[in-house]
């Protein structure tokens, strides 16, 4: 557990420095939006595709945050939607992930 304690922690770190670099621009970001009709396309597009970047940054700090506490409670490796445990290589890789490779892709299939 400690080795993914550490992953999630360093993992947890990157992403919160990284959140903390775009801070300023989601600021910028709704007035940006209010002066689009001034703007090309092209520059609008560029402004959605960081924003979507950075929306992606603080969703991923969520499900890191979200792990470390399955890890504090002792439910870690377990996956959340059957139970099963999810395999050393898949949390090596991806060691938030909350489901075993099965419900991830039933999730992702809808």
């Amino acid at each position: 557990m400690d080795k993914y304690r550490s992953l999630l922690n360093e993992r947890a770190a990157v992403l919160t420095q990284k959140k903390a670099t775009f801070a300023p621009e989601r600021a910028v970001f709704a007035e940006v939006i209010t002066r689009t009709a001034s703007q090309s396309k092209e520059t609008l597009t560029r402004q959605l595709f960081r924003e979507d970047q950075v929306q992606q940054i603080f969703e991923q700090l969520d499900q890191v945050r979200d792990a470390l506490q399955r890890v504090n409670d002792g439910s870690y490796g377990a996956c959340c939607e059957c139970g099963g445990e999810i395999s050393a290589s898949r949390l090596q890789l991806l060691p938030e992930t909350p489901f075993c490779l099965s419900c991830q892709r039933t999730t992702e299939l809808g």
